[in-house]
């Protein structure tokens, strides 16, 4: 099952929270700090961001965080951008990450985000994810160097 999350789920995300961290190579430059991540979360709870969770027996699986803007050359044009996505390692390649990203889709589209951005982390098998992206009609824009 896939759906938003409350703030009644925080404490359930941190772990998630944490390995999407881990794996995004940004650990090397400076520490997680849950505090920092609750602001972040609350903000994403608000009408301008959203927070997905995916579960499975009741355990969370996977979370997706992403985040609606004026876009910063146009402001008239409103976008949108994945902020982290993470399934555990024995959920990728199922249904569940692919529904994930529709979900985001169709919350970007319903509050009215004309253009969405999604991230491919170089750790986790970014050739592979972009060609889910592709196939998906998205293409490749920039690549992110820390």
């Amino acid at each position: 099952m896939i759906r938003q999350a409350t703030i009644a789920d925080f404490e359930r995300i941190l772990t998630p929270a944490r390995r999407f961290f881990e794996a995004s190579g940004y650990g090397d430059l400076v520490a997680f700090d849950p505090d920092s991540f609750r602001a972040t979360f609350e903000h994403l709870l608000s009408n301008d961001g959203v927070c997905l969770i995916a579960e499975r027996n009741g355990e969370i699986v996977g979370i997706a965080g992403a985040l609606a803007y004026p876009f910063y050359f146009n402001a008239h044009h409103k976008t949108g951008q994945e902020l982290f996505w993470w399934l555990n390692p024995e959920e990728r390649g199922n249904s569940i990450g692919l529904r994930m990203f529709q979900a985001m889709e169709a919350w970007a589209k319903s509050v009215g985000c004309q253009s969405f951005s999604m991230v491919a982390l170089d750790s986790l098998k970014p050739e592979q994810v972009g060609k889910v992206y592709q196939r998906a009609g998205y293409r490749a824009s920039e690549r992110t160097f820390i």
